[in-house]
């Protein structure tokens, strides 16, 4: 198993790291999918979530108001009172109400002008890969080919070129070539395969092996190997 979870590592899975788990050498390959686009991760460890904002609320107020003042009223010099005036009306039966306090509002949080949605990894990308299971051959060395091609059509195929033919002279010069399907003959897509090559392709040059969907030329080629050597001595 191969575990690339729990970092800050972030960007596209390499297509060789993608072809160890097509040729079984890797039975787990587990990666953060939010930060890594891994479309042959077997196991995608989840996105942290987002905090919610949390607002501070002014604590409502706790105590109520008094009903007799705290402090008596102070105790008349009998000595010294002077006469008060006669009321001019009589005392009422009935005691006046108790004044209420106005009570205070709670104040309520401030609300987020932006919410915050939960956030949702963005859908990984699917890659055609071609590789080989190695970089070097000597001449007649059998090559392992294997390809994964996300939205596969009849016809499909498989080229060798010199490394250096670029984008627009991908002609009839090819060194070989086959269907996706494994040889010049068959029919039927197919979306990932094994394939294997034997041959003498050469010696002391660089070549490259592409995926190709038409048949008009110059061809286009949609995934490409990286560069491969042809050696007497790898």
């Amino acid at each position: 198993s191969f575990q690339l979870d729990g970092n800050d590592i972030a960007g596209v899975m390499p297509p060789s790291v993608c072809a160890l788990t097509m040729t079984r050498s890797l039975d787990t390959l587990k990666a953060d999918c939010h930060l890594v686009e891994c479309q042959c991760c077997t196991e995608c460890s989840p996105a942290p979530p987002t905090l919610e904002p949390t607002s501070n609320p002014t604590a409502s107020p706790t105590s109520q108001p008094t009903d007799q003042p705290v402090t008596p009223p102070p105790t008349a010099d009998t000595d010294t009172l002077e006469p008060t005036a006669l009321a001019s009306s009589p005392p009422t039966s009935h005691p006046t109400a108790k004044p209420t306090s106005n009570p205070t509002a709670i104040p309520t949080s401030r609300p987020t002008s932006r919410p915050t949605s939960d956030p949702t990894s963005p859908p990984t990308p699917c890659l055609n890969i071609i590789t080989t299971d190695k970089s070097c051959y000597r001449p007649g060395e059998r090559i392992i080919i294997d390809f994964y091609i996300c939205n596969p059509l009849e016809f499909d195929w498989v080229g060798m070129y010199d490394a250096g033919v670029t984008d627009g002279n991908f002609l009839d010069d090819y060194t070989t070539w086959v269907w996706s399907c494994g040889t010049q003959t068959c029919r039927g897509e197919r979306q990932s395969d094994t394939l294997q090559w034997n041959g003498n392709y050469g010696t002391n040059r660089n070549i490259k092996l592409h995926l190709f969907r038409n048949s008009e030329r110059p061809y286009v080629r949609f995934a490409s190997t990286p560069t491969i050597r042809i050696r007497n001595f790898c």
